[in-house]
């Protein structure tokens, strides 16, 4: 019907009725179970509709966190894909879901990356360097806004670094060099952390350009361009060999000359 509302919104402040049939039944299984259907029923409502998830104060994805530590195998990495997916689209949720993965003994980073499942990896991954920016804006708010703990965003990118540098998942790889890239943006004095350097680093190293490397290459391409000493901070991704020769000149740190001139000749 044309007329219906979208899923999850409503032409009134009213929610239309199925959506309260709907968080009642949620809120049944929640507290009879069982948790795995629970669990299934919100990832695929965030498949479908994330965003609806975060009504009325985000009581379902708090819930979420709550069943976590009863949930295993499948129906964990069910919960974590649901928790990315609303953290991918609404700014609250994403700073939540960073702030949890940074202090939290139950679903945080440590206990997220410890599992063998590396699709839990690159969600967890994904979804932390999506939610940067707005850490980032909000740090940019401060006192109003919340500070960004630079001391605790290092430690996930060491944690991170120690349980994927020798990831074999391309998944994996590309959500955990978009992390530290973004994590370099969001973090400028983090920058030149060798655990947010060394996934960039492989990743030129590994990816080529037309095939299944080449989106992480060309982001980690566009990172050693803005920071490495003596590109003056130039973020152009087509720098001329004129202006790279310069910069390499100038550049003190003899890694930094031989890099740039592997940037002025790599296809």
């Amino acid at each position: 019907d044309d007329d219906e509302p979208a899923f999850g919104k409503s032409k009134t402040p009213t929610e239309p009725k199925w959506c309260a049939t709907l968080r009642k039944r949620l809120r049944f299984l929640y507290q009879k179970g069982p948790l795995d259907a629970f669990a299934i029923a919100v990832e695929r409502i965030a498949r479908r509709e994330p965003g609806w998830l975060t009504g009325d104060d985000g009581a379902i994805i708090a819930q979420l966190h709550q069943l976590f530590p009863r949930l295993h195998g499948e129906p964990r990495f069910v919960a974590v894909s649901a928790l990315a997916r609303v953290a991918g689209v609404d700014a609250v949720q994403g700073a939540s879901f960073a702030e949890r993965a940074l202090t939290s003994s139950v679903d945080g980073l440590d206990v997220l990356l410890s599992t063998k499942d590396a699709q839990v990896h690159a969600l967890v991954m994904r979804a932390l360097a999506d939610a940067l920016p707005g850490v980032a804006k909000e740090n940019s708010r401060w006192p109003k806004g919340k500070k960004m703990d630079h001391n605790a965003w290092q430690r996930v990118a060491t944690r991170a670094e120690s349980a994927l540098w020798n990831a074999t998942d391309g998944d994996v790889k590309d959500a955990h060099v978009s992390f530290c890239a973004a994590l370099a943006d969001a973090a400028p004095l983090l920058a030149a952390d060798p655990s947010v350097q060394s996934p960039l680093l492989r990743a030129v190293v590994d990816g080529r350009p037309n095939d299944l490397e080449g989106g992480r290459r060309q982001i980690a391409l566009e990172f050693w361009r803005k920071h490495l000493p003596g590109t003056g901070g130039v973020a152009n991704a087509t720098l001329s060999k004129e202006t790279v020769s310069k910069n390499s000149a100038s550049a003190g740190n003899p890694f930094s000359r031989r890099l740039h001139a592997a940037l002025q000749v790599l296809p």
